[in-house]
């Protein structure tokens, strides 16, 4: 019998997310500031850079938005790797941003087009439910109940809006670790965001805390006409890859 060589590979990475302390949530964002702080300059470019492809594309309407929502996960996984450099003591470049633009990383391009379809088809359940109330308020009014029907066109809209905000946690969870997994394990797109759903829905509490830091970062990032979003999205971009490796790899 022939001794196996040692040391034996490592199983192949599936996915398998564990559950952290919702202490972690603070510690996911005060490494990922100490990621930032490690090469600012550079994550000041990307970050600039970062809004001006993003909101730039946002300028021609319905073909724009849905490019956006193409290209944030595609450049999410290039802020990824450049986090990883730097984690790795090596230096970061802006161009980092840019690596997930390659037939080699296939599936980060494939989770950019299914968080566009994703989106695509909440936003046109919303549009329909609000067209659905309109239209009923408008048939309402015309019958002669003003008042009533101008209430069922609110309360349509209104729940429009409810669904939309409703619908879209759950593709934020299913992309929020996606290009991460795709581009580092060259995960397929599906089941990366499969992964990555499972892995913010184990760790709920976690994300809680998480959630609400980040939502008060973005919210002092935005009084400053928007220019704190600059320092705050490429921190933010670091936290997550800091919780990653956290939640992915128990590191």
């Amino acid at each position: 019998m022939t001794a196996p060589d040692f040391p034996l590979p490592a199983p192949p990475f599936e996915g398998d997310s564990r559950v952290v302390p919702a202490g972690r949530a603070i510690d996911w964002l005060r490494e990922g500031w100490a990621l930032f702080i490690a090469q600012p300059g550079v994550w000041l470019a990307m970050g600039a850079l970062f809004f001006v492809i993003v909101i730039g594309v946002m300028i021609f309407p319905v073909v724009g938005e849905l490019a956006a929502h193409w290209f944030v996960p595609v450049l999410s996984a290039g802020l990824m790797a450049a986090a990883r450099r730097i984690e790795q003591g090596e230096e970061a470049h802006v161009a980092d941003m840019f690596s997930a633009f390659s037939p080699k990383h296939a599936p980060v391009l494939r989770v950019g087009v299914l968080f566009m379809v994703g989106w695509l088809a909440i936003i046109a359940i919303g549009i329909l439910i609000g067209w659905a109330a309109t239209f009923g308020g408008s048939v309402q009014a015309a019958a002669g109940g003003g008042l009533l029907g101008t209430g069922i066109a609110v309360a349509g809209v209104l729940f429009a809006i409810v669904v939309v905000l409703v619908s879209s946690v759950p593709l934020v969870m299913a992309v929020w670790y996606a290009p991460a997994l795709a581009y580092f394990h060259d995960m397929s797109a599906r089941a990366a965001m499969r992964a990555s759903f499972e892995a913010v829905a184990r760790n709920g509490v976690a994300f809680l805390v998480y959630g609400l830091f980040i939502l008060l970062i973005l919210f002092f990032g935005a009084l400053s006409l928007g220019l704190g979003l600059v320092v705050a999205a490429p921190v933010i971009a670091c936290s997550i890859y800091v919780s990653y490796r956290d939640v992915f790899l128990g590191t």
